[in-house]
């Protein structure tokens, strides 16, 4: 028979090793979220160069590249550089106004039951591309509401490289 002592040694035992266990995950747990990081000078000053009216400036790191979110007026743009700070391309946000004319006559031949949900000018030294993502107004059914999209690439001279279509059904059914 075990004694009050030796019930009270293990309890204590196992509350120290799950208490051990449980700073050992908090602090891992702390690591794997720290999202401040130090941009490297040549990035940051590589930035600063090209984009001198950039505000809300907000840096990412994924292991590869240095992400940058910011504003260039009211323009909405993403930047990629290489931990050397070497620019390697940008993603610009546009309004559909300030699509190509030719882009948007192309789709409103090819897709008049479509409207565009987001459009993207992406620059880099090797190209300009443009990515526009349609969308099709949903169609609700007793399954569950359609939603259709097509994924355009065109290029600077307003000739389609890639059209991927996808739909996806939100079932209404639990």
């Amino acid at each position: 028979m075990a004694t009050i002592y030796q019930i009270s040694r293990t309890t204590l035992l196992a509350y120290n090793a799950g208490k051990r266990l449980f700073l050992g995950v908090l602090l891992i747990f702390s690591f794997a979220c720290q999202t401040e990081f130090q941009t490297p000078d040549a990035v940051e000053k590589s930035f600063r160069k090209k984009f001198k009216i950039a505000q809300g400036i907000e840096w990412n790191w994924d292991n590869e590249r240095y992400t940058v979110n910011f504003w260039a007026g009211d323009i909405r743009k993403k930047a990629l550089f290489d931990a050397s700070g070497q620019w390697l391309k940008t993603f610009v946000t546009l309004d559909t106004t300030a699509i190509q004319p030719c882009i948007r006559e192309a789709i409103g031949a090819d897709f008049p039951e479509y409207y565009i949900d987001i459009a993207k000018r992406i620059e880099s030294n090797e190209e300009e591309i443009y990515f526009l993502q349609l969308k099709k107004a949903e169609q609700h059914s007793q399954n569950g509401t359609l939603r259709r999209y097509i994924d355009l690439v065109f290029d600077e001279n307003c000739v389609l490289q890639e059209n991927t279509q996808s739909q996806h059904i939100t079932s209404t059914n639990p």
